[in-house]
């Protein structure tokens, strides 16, 4: 069987083996339209694998507009459309794709972004509160907040006990948990891939990276 498994986004490409987004490997335009077409030449290698593939894998599609997929010709996080006010979002959702009616809607029950388990087996309780608040935040069934001056409510709280406030650095230990014993695991590899501080702000991104560079050995080269 050929399988191909592609992403929506460049970032998570790179936890695919070999991974490539939809867009590189159909030729798909990064302007997309309701007629717009891949750019599969025919008689090309491409084509001929096109023609082998029986079952492609495509990390967060629902992020993706369903122009990509009507091109291709073949819930989560909405597509990206920069200024669009939300009846435009939600008419360029995957849900509204012709053949979604065919579609089986698998639903995550568990996430296996956060180990809800202690090194000795046991489970660790706050993290498996934690699993299962981010699957309520993420099928949307949380009560919201509207800020003024906005049209609907958008803004959630997070229950104090998933806050860092202990700690006078909240850097190091964001840091030590999701790096642990960093100094001397730092040129394992396997341990570098499994994990990742995500973060929504450029500062925030240069603040950890500097943090992290201090505990890195040998000389500094850029």
């Amino acid at each position: 069987m050929i399988v191909l498994a592609v992403a929506s986004s460049g970032i998570a490409s790179l936890l695919l083996p070999v991974g490539r987004t939809a867009h590189s490997r159909y030729v798909i335009p990064l302007e997309l339209m309701e007629n717009s077409t891949c750019g599969i030449k025919q008689n090309t290698q491409l084509a001929e694998l096109m023609q082998e593939v029986q079952l492609i894998i495509w990390d967060e599609a629902p992020m993706t507009q369903r122009y990509a997929f009507e091109a291709l010709d073949t819930t989560q996080i909405l597509p990206v459309i920069p200024t669009a006010k939300r009846p435009e979002v939600v008419q360029a959702c995957t849900n509204r794709f012709e053949l979604w009616r065919y579609y089986k809607v698998f639903k995550l029950t568990r996430s296996m972004r956060v180990n809800e388990y202690f090194p000795n087996g046991e489970i660790d309780t706050l993290k498996q509160e934690f699993n299962q608040w981010v699957l309520v935040v993420g099928d949307g069934t949380l009560p919201a907040k509207m800020k003024e001056g906005e049209d609907e409510p958008t803004w959630i709280d997070i229950p104090e006990k998933f806050l860092i406030k202990t700690w006078d650095c909240t850097i190091r230990q964001i840091a030590e948990e999701t790096y642990p014993d960093f100094t001397s695991r730092q040129t394992n590899d396997e341990y570098l891939k499994k994990r990742a501080i995500l973060t929504l702000k450029n500062e925030d991104a240069d603040a950890i990276n500097k943090f992290m560079f201090k505990k890195l050995s040998g000389e500094t080269v850029t």
